[in-house]
This record gives structure tokens, C-alpha cells and sequence, in this order.
């Protein structure tokens, strides 16, 4: 009888076999995670580059056009133009402007907020 019980047992230790078999997969996601992890940080970090790019670009763009508008606002440019008779200005009526009082009790006062902390 003793040859038959080991037929029967098991040659290979379940237990530690399992425990090899999760602490593998667990490695194996873990570096799987890392990989992928370090992937996106790549990717993410491209995408961060390519947009401070074109926000430089852009801000660049966006000083010119500034200088732009104050050059082509200017008195004397805006003058130049009203001679050449590039714009063209009306005389405002009389009637079209309006006129507001101001009273004495409409002044404008500087305001403390001193009193008002508890």
C-alpha cells in the first residue's frame, strides 16, 4: 500500500508553487505599470512642450499686434490718414451730445474702511 499513497501525492508544493505563480504576476503588473506610466509621462511631456511653444508663438504674435494698434492709433497716423482722406469725420450735432450735471453732493471722496472692522 505504501506505493499506491505515492502515486497519489502531489511531487510539486502547491502552496509554495501558488505563491511564486502571484508574487510573478504581481512583478510582472508592477513593471507593466512602470512602463506604461513612464509612456504617458513621455507623452504628456511632449504635449506640455509643444503647447509652451505656441503659447511663445502666440505671445509673440500677440506683442506685435500690440505694437501694431499703438502705432496705427497714434495722433499722428490717425492725422496722416484724415488728410489723405482715408477716414472720414462728421462734425458731432448739438443735439447728440449730452450734457450731465454734476452736484455738489456728487463729489468724489475717498473711502476708509477703518470704522467698519470689528
Amino acid at each position: 500500500m505504501p506505493r499506491n499513497r505515492r502515486k497519489n501525492a502531489n511531487l510539486i508544493e502547491v502552496g509554495s508553487l501558488t505563491k511564486w505563480v502571484v508574487a510573478a504576476f504581481f512583478l510582472g503588473v508592477v513593471g507593466l505599470s512602470y512602463v506604461y506610466l513612464k509612456n504617458q509621462l513621455h507623452t504628456t511631456g511632449g504635449q506640455i512642450k509643444t503647447l509652451e511653444k505656441e503659447l511663445s508663438e502666440l505671445t509673440v504674435e500677440n506683442d506685435l499686434l500690440r505694437t501694431k494698434i499703438s502705432t496705427l492709433s497714434s495722433q499722428k497716423v490717425l492725422q496722416r490718414r484724415l488728410d489723405q482722406d482715408f477716414i472720414k469725420m462728421i462734425p458731432i450735432a448739438e443735439e447728440r451730445i449730452v450734457r450731465i450735471r454734476t452736484d455738489a453732493r456728487s463729489e468724489i471722496r475717498a473711502v476708509s474702511n477703518e470704522g467698519s472692522e470689528k
